[in-house]
């Protein structure tokens, strides 16, 4: 299942977490379409929303279209340390609504952002999607039974994230996904989202096509009240 292409930059992917390797060869209906998950290429944890977030390699079962399945996979609370030492936040109850409020807007807030930038090329668009309010809950596979889950099924971008491409690229080849980016960031800015932070991972290229494209989430955007003229 988790193959590399002869193409595919040494090193990837590089995963903070692989928690979630065994949902490999698994099926999932999103929304109206049935994916199966061929290969985790992303997996992160945090520990403050109690939200892992999974990201997978997948293919539409209907036609074969490949895909980005996304899965948000609510978990249970652990407090981090500075919560026990401080006489108020250690009598925090980790079941209280904020965290559930937090986490919400966390998921809410990166779709709104790819929702808003549905027609910008270059960026990931959202085929499917199913909510953890009701249509779906985390089954015995993952590590919290019953709680929240949602997932996204997205277009996959051709390539890979530019820091797997260290060292290797051609100047004219580095001009060239400079000029990508700033349009997509310049595109953003007249939609009303402002891009707040640079992450070379999020960068995708594909030096077989010179295709660049952006990883948009939410915690590296903010909505502008105006938009900007460029």
């Amino acid at each position: 299942m988790s193959g590399a292409a002869s193409h595919e930059p040494g090193g990837f992917p590089e995963l903070e977490e692989e928690t979630l390797r065994h949902l490999e060869g698994k099926s999932y209906v999103v929304g109206t379409n049935e994916y199966r998950l061929t290969r985790l290429v992303g997996e992160s944890m945090n520990i403050y929303h109690r939200l892992r977030r999974a990201v997978f390699w997948a293919t539409r079962i209907s036609d074969g279209f490949e895909v980005v399945v996304k899965f948000f996979i609510e978990c249970g609370f652990h407090k981090p340390p500075y919560f026990l030492q401080h006489p108020i936040l250690a009598t925090v109850d980790p079941h209280r609504g904020i965290f559930n409020r937090l986490r919400s807007t966390v998921i809410e807030g990166e779709f709104q952002a790819l929702d808003a930038a549905e027609d910008v090329k270059g960026l990931p668009h959202i085929l499917d999607r199913s909510r953890s309010s009701g249509e779906v809950v985390q089954g015995p596979e993952f590590e919290y039974p019953g709680g929240r889950l949602d997932i996204v099924a997205m277009t996959r971008l051709p390539g890979y994230p530019l820091n797997f491409f260290e060292g290797q690229l051609q100047l004219w080849e580095v001009d060239h996904v400079k000029g990508e980016v700033l349009r997509i960031v310049r595109e953003l800015r007249q939609r009303g989202q402002a891009y707040v932070d640079g992450d070379p991972d999020k960068v995708i290229f594909d030096r077989r096509s010179l295709q660049s494209g952006y990883l948009l989430s939410r915690t590296r955007t903010s909505h502008l009240s105006s938009r900007v003229p460029y």
